[in-house]
């Protein structure tokens, strides 16, 4: 049963109100600062919130004893979904009714609310059959455990223990009795998962009387207690109040992100102050692109596969074919460290060679046949991978009504809980006899940096096979991610010949023009990801169509850009420093500085950075002095460019020194400085926005003095603290 303070409205309120006004006298830091961090964080959000689009669904027991719990947390969430482009849709006491269970088509988020009511077992069935099925939702649980044995939580948390990481040695475990009194648990830190929450501020979790649960990894704990110590063991046997597994965690990958809190509780009126945090940080946990549901499963590999489109497939000639198999670089993916990836063609299909993996990649060791092969992977770190080149070869036509699929799968990895993303397959191969086959493919011209714009090509093309004909004008389409959208301060953000499907700038139609044998067309996309994209689970899609029945080979007319991550930015930039004075006719040494930022959360910078020093005039090189090493002169001998032929981790820096001379007085001169940051393929870009504050940097003006200019000024500095110690006499 709950404690008095749960059965009593009024016990409820004072208690809740006397714990609110200690907590708002300690909370940190000012409520201005708070909200004015709080309204920064939505600014700079807003770009890619356009990007989802879904339902949010609620839904709940019947609950006339706490009618406030359920109302409160329909308003917190229905409040918030908006702003995700999520449409609230509210379905309380379905939990308790004879209906069952019906998903709104487009549900992205489960909001699921049970106080002291029993579920419907029947409801609570159908639940778990969500929980356990559908990968595509994130679904959020708050629980009590009213009133005989946690009749709601028990048989939840018996479900979770079914589809739980085999990594999770310990099943999970409820604590009987109930913990009754109000509590404040605070968020694990050491979570992998938790910086979702604390981004949200909801870095402690209020409540009264809740159902402890115990036996979960440090990664999955969220919310406990009382506080983890700094480095809490590999599985938390106290008392925890909410627990977390990321989607590739739960049921090997087939399942739904789940979020679960061993209390309803927290939405008591009582706690008015932390509602929108909550709505906030569970609805963004599980729906933004870098959040807790987008993770990977922690300390575990996560090993994929890829295969490459043939480049057309005509009878008789042999098309080559490459299959990828990587390790996920995503945080808290360990190294894998076997496993095989297998492949065997279909009818109509057989092995014209088998290449081993690419040079500089160690192969496995493979076995084959003319139909088959068989490969067992080496050691994959994290963000690892190894490819295996074939050629496939068709020795008698395959038309499209006999056409064949083919797919290679990834096994027998050691602690692999996800394994939603080891098989890759192609459909709809057929040969292309007097038919154009056309194919299309995404790449993004550079590595991928929070906040600085990039080009993603999509490109079509026809194959240039013996017997591929011209093709006739068509369609492409390509759908970005949650997280990648255009690039707003682009003037050319979409090419020509393509326009947006809808409002929301996430899909594109573009117009093919006919492609003769061998030939391609390019549409160049400037796309951003405006916040971090932590996971690599997400992909840019595409496909290709030419009306009627003007081709016959479509396995190659849809493709997918997968493992889009983001880089941390760097952010570089050039200083010079001189001398305080500078004497006429005298060489002194100046020295050009390019660094990277040691600040939270910059990132390295590929070698190649390009900085500039400007003499003004009255300065120049000193007489037989030459430009440092990696450094070249214009004509004029005023305009160096220094290249930087080392990467620069945060923090590091790379010095040239030049020997410069002032051959005559002259007024204060500023020395001109800039940096350019090539992006990788050596294409010179200027790094905007991250690195836009550099290129107006310049060093202090630099007086050069005669000796009698100096005299003079040492004669002011001196009379200036005479009239200085007088005053203060």
């Amino acid at each position: 049963m709950k404690s008095s303070l749960h059965s009593s409205p009024l016990g409820d309120r004072i208690n809740a109100c006397c714990l609110w006004s200690w907590l708002d006298a300690a909370r940190k830091p000012p409520r201005w600062l708070a909200m004015l961090l709080l309204a920064l964080a939505a600014v700079l959000a807003a770009p890619a919130q356009a990007q989802t689009t879904g339902k949010m669904w609620f839904i709940s027991t019947t609950e006339p004893s706490y009618p406030t719990y359920l109302t409160n947390a329909w308003t917190a969430f229905s409040n918030y979904a908006p702003k995700k482009n999520l449409t609230p849709v509210n379905d309380s006491g379905v939990l308790s009714g004879a209906t069952p269970l019906s998903v709104p088509a487009g549900t992205k988020l489960v909001v699921v609310e049970m106080v002291v009511n029993p579920v419907n077992t029947a409801r609570l069935g159908e639940l778990i059959t969500l929980i356990k099925t559908r990968p595509d939702l994130a679904i959020v649980i708050f629980s009590d455990g009213c009133c005989v044995a946690q009749d709601n939580v028990n048989p939840l948390v018996a479900a979770f223990n079914t589809i739980r990481p085999a990594s999770w040695t310990s099943p999970i475990a409820t604590v009987i009795p109930l913990f009754s009194g109000s509590y404040s648990a605070p968020l694990n830190p050491t979570s992998l998962y938790a910086s979702t929450f604390s981004n949200a501020g909801l870095n402690v979790l209020n409540g009264v009387a809740y159902t402890p649960l115990t036996s979960v990894p440090r990664d999955y704990a969220l919310y406990t207690q009382t506080k983890l110590p700094a480095s809490p063991p590999a599985t938390v046997t106290q008392n925890i109040v909410g627990f977390f597994m990321p989607q590739a965690a739960v049921n090997g990958g087939q399942g739904a992100c789940l979020f679960f809190v061993g209390d309803a509780s927290p939405f008591d009126s009582g706690y008015s102050s932390q509602l929108a945090p909550i709505a906030e940080a569970f609805t963004d946990a599980a729906i933004n692109a870098s959040g807790a549901c987008a993770q990977p499963v922690a300390g575990a590999p996560d090993l994929w596969s890829q295969l490459s489109e043939p480049d057309g497939l005509v009878t008789g000639v042999a098309a080559p074919m490459t299959l990828t198999v990587g390790n996920s670089g995503a945080p808290g993916v360990v190294a894998s460290t076997d496993g095989q990836v297998s492949m065997t063609l279909p009818t109509g299909l057989t092995l014209d060679s088998f290449t081993p993996p690419a040079t500089g990649i160690v192969p496995g060791s493979c076995t084959t046949t003319s139909t088959s092969f068989s490969c067992t992977l080496a050691t994959l770190n994290p963000g690892d991978t190894i490819k295996f080149n074939f050629d496939v070869i068709a020795p008698v036509a395959i038309p499209q009504a006999s056409a064949v699929n083919l797919t290679a799968t990834v096994s027998g990895v050691t602690n692999e809980v996800n394994q939603n993303n080891n098989n890759s397959t192609l459909k709809g191969i057929a040969t292309s006899d007097g038919d154009p086959d056309l194919s299309i493919s995404l790449a993004l011209k550079n590595l991928l940096y929070t906040g600085v714009a990039n080009t993603l090509t999509l490109t079509v093309s026809n194959s240039n096979l013996p017997g591929v004909t011209s093709s006739t004008p068509g369609t492409a389409h390509v759908t970005l991610p949650d997280g990648l959208g255009l690039d707003p301060n682009s003037d050319n953000p979409v090419p020509a010949g393509c326009t947006a499907d809808d409002a929301t700038n996430t899909s594109f139609t573009c117009q093919v023009p006919g492609l003769v044998n061998g030939g391609q067309q390019g549409f160049p996309f400037q796309v951003i990801a405006p916040a971090p994209i932590l996971a690599d689970d997400l992909e840019v899609t595409a496909q290709v169509t030419i009306p009627g029945a003007g081709e016959v080979d479509i396995a190659n007319n849809t493709t997918a850009l997968q493992g889009i991550t983001t880089n941390d930015s760097p952010d570089v930039s050039a200083t010079v420093s001189v001398p305080s004075t500078l004497p006429v006719g005298t060489p002194i040494t100046m020295t050009l500085t390019v660094s990277n930022s040691s600040e939270p959360d910059v990132g390295v910078a590929p070698a190649g950075s390009i900085a500039t020093v400007t003499l003004p005039a009255g300065l120049e090189l000193a007489s037989g002095s030459r430009p440092p090493t990696g450094c070249t002169a214009d004509a004029t001998n005023t305009v160096f460019t220094c290249t930087v032929n080392t990467i620069l981790n945060p923090g590091d820096s790379v010095p040239f020194a030049f020997q410069v001379i002032a051959p005559a007085p002259t007024g204060k001169v500023q020395i001109e400085t800039g940096v350019t940051w090539p992006s990788i393929g050596g294409v010179m870009a200027t790094g905007e926005p991250i690195l836009r504050d550099i290129y107006a940097a310049q060093s202090n003006p630099i007086p050069t003095l005669t000796e009698l200019a100096l005299a003079l000024l040492a004669l002011a500095v001196a009379a200036s603290a005479a009239t200085g110690l007088r005053r203060r006499g």
